[in-house]
């Protein structure tokens, strides 16, 4: 078979010739009449109408094509040469309805086509018989004899030849004929359906990277015809089993595309054929190698609830082949703080096309992002890799244990209870946890740092009697939700009654001999029988005692009649003392402005210079305490007439040590007898700040130089505005440690005070001949 030729016009065959319509009418009414020939033709009913029609084909060369028959009638005498077709068309009736000259005018509106394909075709009758005829029963039949041909396109092609009979009577029809079909391979010489010249053989689309398994591939090619009404079809075997038919138009370049499931090499085969024939036309190949495919991975990750425990994590991982050479799949977790964990799975349980191990659950116990990543391996070596991530909450923190006071059952107002509990978080990479406690009481402790599972162990004193229940709470820093809370309780009974120090308080603490002071004070006690408050003026005089009758007694206040004379000078140290009812035994406390100082306005002034030996430990800022040395000082303080500070200087070096002091003002002072005390403030080595306390202590030895006796204080006080701080103490030791004032009892003055290596100290009094002026 070949392209198209021409133009596609049909070439229409002559009339028959005249020798050839004799043979053609010989050949349809010779071997007899049509009823000798078939009698059922003649054996009809009266309103018989009926027909049937014969054909023949030769091909180019005059071999029979085809040939059917209807009624068993042949037409022959084609030519040779040609596609031809030749027919002959029988009708008859009976003559009571239809006479043969009716029959031959086709008044019967008789339809003959010949189609091909669907494409109709039209036919020439060239001749046509009528004669009645009589069956061997002497029955009448009209019969008419229609010969015609027509010479076909030099195409190969598929043809049907139709009759229908109409009953002009009632415009009906009466027979509409089965439908004969053949082929004719059309003129000789005509070129068959095949590929185009020009790149018409079937390809693969080549570029980019081996197409892998999976992947989709085109196919292409180009079929050719040389005649327009050749129909064609392509069939498309890809090699792996699979085949399809598919529409190739002529001229026109189709495409086809296909998933190859597995890696190899395969060849294409694409066959041309003309539409409904079974031997195909033309035939090409194409070859092409398909590559593995890297397999599937796939994961899924979820958390249960978040709890003091931690959170469950589950994986689930998933993994598949097209190729089915599926070797292994790994899972993997990792999170916070280096949690890690894997597994792989091999073969048995991984292999072939797919893989899907059970699930896997994990407990975690840190907040953060989880990852999850699952990778899945071929046996070529090919991998992919599929993540999911989780993402949790901080977990809450926990007590391992309730907290529980270290205490019986019941516990005395101020007396220390201790409050043990142990914080605790499941993740361990978090070491500090944030404490607090909330005592009850309205005290509560300020948060704290507190170790990951390290026992805390807290005191507090209730001061009052109720029972109290202490709260604990634990949680992460600067993580809210992760708070936990529990709580332990203590019953408090009554105990010893409690003056609060820094309610006390004497006011003026400066002032001159016969002046008065007053006093105040308050104390509570649990027991609610407080009796009565005592003040002890520190001047050797007898206490006085002040009863509390206000109600409740839980607390009791100094009255307003709590005053004091003071007739002599000196410095004095207040104390006052609460007691309840059952004489339970309170501690004194101590004025918490440290002493009252009396001075004499009309005492004269004191001045001294000199030096000492400084002893070792002296000097505070010394670290071995070892150093001494050589100390000069010199001093002088005097009150002015009317004045109640009083007036001076006090220098003090201490040069071994890097200590140079500088009094900048002076408090009071005291002259007793040969002996003098004051005190005041000043700066250290020329710094402004801070400033610094300092306090004298004195003697006048009289004419014997030896008999002068020194001791300087130098502190900083604490913040609770009692507690000195040393700086400089020459005095550092032994039976004078609680020599703080003149009027001690206890003060072993002498031994308080160093003796001057050289030097002298002179106190003047009122008349300005007395004393011992410095040599």
């Amino acid at each position: 078979m070949g392209d198209v030729v021409g133009s596609g016009t049909l070439l229409r065959r002559p009339l028959l010739p005249s020798a050839l319509l004799a043979v053609v009418l010989i050949m349809a009414s010779g071997g007899g009449r049509p009823c000798a020939a078939d009698t059922t033709k003649c054996s009809v009913l009266a309103d018989r109408l009926d027909a049937d029609f014969i054909v023949k084909t030769l091909d180019a060369t005059g071999v029979i094509a085809y040939s059917g028959s209807v009624g068993g009638y042949l037409i022959q005498g084609l030519s040779v040469g040609d596609s031809l077709i030749d027919f002959g068309v029988n009708i008859w009736a009976s003559p009571q309805r239809y006479d043969k000259d009716t029959l031959c005018a086709q008044a019967l509106g008789w339809d003959l086509k010949l189609s091909r394909y669907e494409s109709p075709w039209p036919l020439k009758v060239v001749d046509k018989q009528c004669y009645p005829e009589v069956g061997a029963d002497g029955t009448g039949l009209s019969f008419c004899n229609f010969i015609g041909g027509e010479r076909l396109d030099n195409c190969p092609a598929v043809y049907t030849l139709n009759i229908k009979l109409t009953d002009p009577d009632d415009d009906t029809e009466v027979l509409l004929t089965s439908a004969p079909t053949f082929y004719s391979s059309g003129r000789s010489g005509a070129a068959q359906p095949s590929f185009a010249s020009s790149g018409g053989l079937p390809a693969f689309a080549a570029g980019g990277a081996t197409p892998k398994s999976g992947d989709t591939v085109s196919l292409s090619f180009k079929t050719s015809r040389n005649c327009d009404t050749t129909v064609l079809g392509c069939k498309i075997k890809w090699g792996d089993t699979l085949e399809e038919s598919v529409a190739c138009p002529d001229d026109d370049r189709t495409t086809v595309t296909h998933v190859y499931s597995t890696p190899g090499k395969f060849i294409a085969t694409v066959e041309v054929y003309v539409k409904d024939a079974t031997t195909a036309a033309a035939s090409g190949i194409a070859e092409i190698t398909i590559a593995n495919s890297a397999p599937t991975a796939d994961v899924e990750a979820s958390n249960g609830a978040l709890s003091a425990a931690g959170a469950a994590i589950t994986v689930t991982p998933t993994a598949s082949d097209m190729d089915g050479n599926l070797a292994s799949l790994a899972i993997a977790l990792t999170g916070p703080h280096a949690f890690s964990y894997s597994q792989t799975y091999s073969q048995p349980t991984c292999s072939g096309a797919s893989c899907a191990p059970a699930a896997i659950t994990l407990q975690v116990t840190c907040g953060g992002t989880y990852t999850a990543t699952a990778t899945a391996l071929d046996s070529p070596g090919l991998s992919d890799t599929a993540t999911a991530t989780v993402s949790l909450g901080t977990p809450p923190a926990f007590f391992g244990g309730d907290p529980a006071f270290d205490a019986p059952s019941t516990v005395l107002t101020n007396a220390p209870v201790v409050l043990a509990f142990t914080p605790s978080h499941a993740c361990a990479a978090i070491t500090k946890l944030e404490c607090t406690i909330v005592w009850g009481d309205g005290a509560s402790e300020t948060p704290f740092a507190c170790g990951n599972g390290v026992e805390q162990r807290l005191s507090h004193a209730y001061q009052a009697v109720d029972a109290f229940t202490a709260t604990v709470t634990v949680g992460v820093p600067s993580t809210q939700g992760t708070e936990e809370s529990a709580s332990a309780s203590v019953s408090v009974i009554s105990g010893t009654p409690v003056l609060e120090r820094a309610s006390f308080r004497v006011t003026p603490l400066l002032l001159p001999v016969g002046g008065s002071v007053g006093a105040a004070a308050t104390a509570t006690d649990p027991g609610a029988d407080l009796k009565e408050l005592v003040v002890n003026w520190g001047d050797g005089t007898e206490p006085n005692t002040y009863s509390c009758t206000a109600s409740p007694r839980s607390s009791c206040s100094l009255p307003a009649t709590a005053v004091h004379v003071y007739r002599a000078p000196g410095i004095f140290a207040p104390v006052a003392t609460p007691a309840d009812d059952a004489g339970t035994p309170a501690a004194p406390v101590p004025l918490p402005a440290g002493f009252v100082v009396v001075y004499d306005p009309q005492g004269g002034f004191v001045v001294g210079g000199g030096w000492i030996v400084s002893p070792p430990g002296a000097l505070a800022s010394d670290g071995a305490q070892t150093l001494t040395g050589m100390a000069n000082f010199g001093f002088n303080s005097k009150y002015k007439a009317g004045s109640s500070v009083p007036t001076g200087n006090t220098e003090f070096v201490f040069s071994a040590g890097g200590f140079r002091f500088r009094s900048t003002s002076y408090d009071w002072m005291v002259i007793s007898g040969s002996r003098v005390q004051f005190k005041g403030s000043g700066i250290v080595n020329n710094q402004p700040s801070p400033v610094y306390k300092f306090s004298i202590m004195a003697e006048d030895g009289g004419n014997t130089p030896s008999s002068d006796r020194f001791r300087i204080r130098i502190f900083t006080l604490a913040a609770d505005g009692t507690t000195e701080i040393k700086m400089y103490d020459n005095f550092v030791g032994g039976a004078a440690s609680g020599c703080a004032s003149l009027s001690s009892p206890s003060c072993d003055f002498r031994a308080a005070t160093t003796a001057l290596g050289g030097g002298s100290i002179v106190i003047q009094k009122n008349s300005p001949g007395g004393g011992r002026r410095m040599a």
